[in-house]
């Protein structure tokens, strides 16, 4: 259809014609051996033998020899040949081969083929030291491949960017695709079957040190026989089917590591992995559902060292796509939320596109547990979330976040967290309240305001081993900044009618600030007309634990006649005591060796 320049030829062996009349019926038929030369941009080398007939119908030829350079797209162009011109097939390859064909057009063309590739760039990639078979008929195309490859990517062959990858190995596969020559084709026009073993590679942006795979595909559907992956972060084992309509694949990871696999699974997420479990559904909703452990878990502000249950994860794709859903139950250890520490939390967690449901139940230490259950809207893009509800419970009352026309949000960063105006009620008529607001950075900058209102103390103890040790009701005014390991921490507090287990009290009031692991206090008990209690100072930390550095001591305490049962709510040295005591005296001398200036005058009598 297109003229060609055709090569040299050294030797023509028969070129005969017939002429009748009007030159009606030309016609060539020969054999030629070429002479070194181009044609079409490759390089037909010395000794390569060709034949032709064009007095039959359809024409026939064949070719035997070495070919080098060879421009696939370049060759489409220059013979017209629609399949070629595809930028899919951009590449070169270079070979000996034998051809026999016959047909000049897409519709009749029938073509055998075979040879050995010495080098070819093809998707991507380059194909070496392989044997190859090719053989088209009306259209339909089959070939073989037995050989090496390096960075193939399967995404330019099938035409799909879901199999983006970069592959290295070897590979003995036959392949037919029907009607590649007269039509644009489809998954369902394609039959692969074959074993591939891979070096090192990159699927999906993922590395893989060594893999083999047996499959087939058909009738759109993948079957594996067998699936072995290993690699920096990901390493298992798998088989079974994978269609558009249906699926059906058992897979045992034994390691995923979830930071060396965010190019597939997205976000900031860090975590070990080993899972067992059945993907099933169509491809445009995979559902993978098994049960599985994770450790040294990092994600959304969550810290935990193990974590073990079940899940159920369906992940859509295609156009028009959905988020992916998830429902998973399990058990975690030594967790850490948003640098609270938590030793055991157990619950369901349910995820539809960006909303998360949750119902957990959470150990800080034995005897002392709490509830946590709401919902939070995701913003993984941002590092951020929504709070849409949320109901905690600590004591004997749930504290439940207040309603309001913009959710307040939460966000976090490698720099610290941020969360807007939050306020939190309980009580009858949630007259009890705790707002917080503000930014907590790690290197120290930023602040966060924390304001209780009219709270009960006892809700915010755990009663479930016996009543509430401390009772009042608290108003206090704090702001927290420094970092993690050397808080800061500034406020004014006021208890009002409260309660050292038995022994009751009018009011405490005064300021309380925490800086290098000292408290600095300055409050004043009251606990009836003329009767009160002073302390101003500072004290260690590691006076309530002994476990830390020795400190020095420095405060003064100074009271009226007191009841002594108010000593029982700040050291547990003395208990069940009754009796009166004044004090005047100054607390010196370090954590592990305290003393005082002065001795106390007491009237007691103690119980116990």
């Amino acid at each position: 259809p297109k003229e060609v320049p055709l090569p040299h030829v050294e030797t023509v062996l028969a070129l005969n014609y017939d002429v009748t009349g009007q030159f009606s019926q030309p016609f060539i038929k020969g054999r030629a051996q070429f002479a070194p030369s181009e044609f079409l941009g490759a390089t037909i080398v010395d000794g390569t033998i060709g034949t032709i007939d064009t007095e039959t119908r359809p024409i026939r030829y064949t070719g035997d020899g070495e070919i080098q350079g060879v421009n696939l797209n370049r060759f489409g162009e220059g013979l017209d040949v629609g399949w070629l011109k595809d930028p899919r097939y951009a590449g070169s390859v270079s070979g000996r081969f034998r051809v026999d064909g016959a047909g000049a057009d897409v519709e009749t063309l029938t073509l055998t083929a075979a040879g050995r590739f010495s080098h070819g760039e093809l998707f991507r990639g380059v194909l070496s030291d392989a044997d190859v078979s090719l053989e088209i008929d009306h259209g339909t195309l089959s070939s073989s491949f037995n050989g090496t490859f390096a960075g193939i990517d399967p995404a330019i062959a099938f035409n799909d960017p879901r199999l983006s990858a970069s592959l290295t190995g070897s590979a003995d596969v036959r392949t037919t695709v029907r009607d590649l020559l007269t039509r644009t084709p489809s998954l369902a026009d394609y039959e692969v079957a074959g074993r591939m073993t891979l070096g090192r590679s990159t699927i999906r942006g993922v590395s893989i040190d060594t893999g083999t795979i047996e499959s087939t595909l058909a009738n759109e559907r993948f079957s594996i026989a067998e699936l072995n992956v290993s690699g920096p972060a990901l390493a298992g084992t798998g088989s079974g089917t994978n269609a558009r309509d249906t699926s059906d694949f058992q897979y045992d990871l034994t390691r995923a590591d979830i930071g060396g696999l965010r190019p597939v699974l997205g976000g900031s997420a860090a975590g070990l992995a080993i899972t067992k479990g059945r993907l099933t559904g169509p491809m445009t909703a995979s559902r993978f559902a098994g049960d599985g452990t994770l450790s040294n878990l990092d994600a959304f502000g969550i810290n935990a060292l193990t974590m073990t249950g079940q899940y159920d994860v369906t992940i859509p794709s295609g156009p028009g796509k959905t988020q992916p859903s998830a429902k998973a139950a399990g058990r975690a250890s030594f967790m850490k939320i948003f640098g609270q520490a938590i030793q055991e939390a157990a619950g369901t967690i349910t995820l539809a596109a960006d909303r998360a449901d949750f119902d957990l139940t959470m150990t800080e230490r034995p005897g002392r547990t709490g509830e946590l259950a709401g919902a939070i809207l995701l913003h993984a893009d941002r590092q951020g979330l929504d709070l849409l509800n949320l109901t905690a419970k600590v004591g004997p009352m749930p504290w439940r976040l207040v309603r309001s026309d913009v959710p307040p949000t939460l966000g976090w960063s490698d720099a610290g967290l941020t969360i807007s105006p939050t306020t939190f009620a309980t009580g009858q008529e949630n007259d009890q309240r705790v707002a917080v607001a503000g930014t907590w950075r790690y290197d120290g900058g930023g602040a966060l305001h924390v304001a209780v209102t009219h709270a009960f103390l006892e809700t915010f103890q755990n009663t479930q081993n016996g009543p509430a040790r401390y009772g009042g009701v608290v108003d206090l005014d704090a702001i927290i900044s420094g970092t993690r390991t050397a808080p800061l921490v500034t406020g004014t507090i006021t208890i009002s009618n409260g309660r050292i287990e038995r022994v009751t009290y009018e009011k405490l009031a005064g300021r309380v600030d925490y800086s290098r692991d000292f408290f600095d206090i300055d409050i004043r008990l009251d606990q009836t007309p003329g009767t009160w209690l002073a302390a101003k100072g500072k004290v260690p930390i590691a006076l309530f634990n002994r476990d830390l550095a020795e400190r020095p001591i420095d405060f003064t305490i100074q009271s009226s006649s007191v009841d002594l049962g108010l000593l029982a709510g700040v050291t547990d040295v003395v208990s069940r005591a009754t009796g009166q005591i004044q004090i005047n005296v100054r607390a010196i001398g370090t954590s592990r060796d305290p003393h005082s200036t002065a001795v106390p005058m007491a009237s007691t009598s103690f119980a116990g």
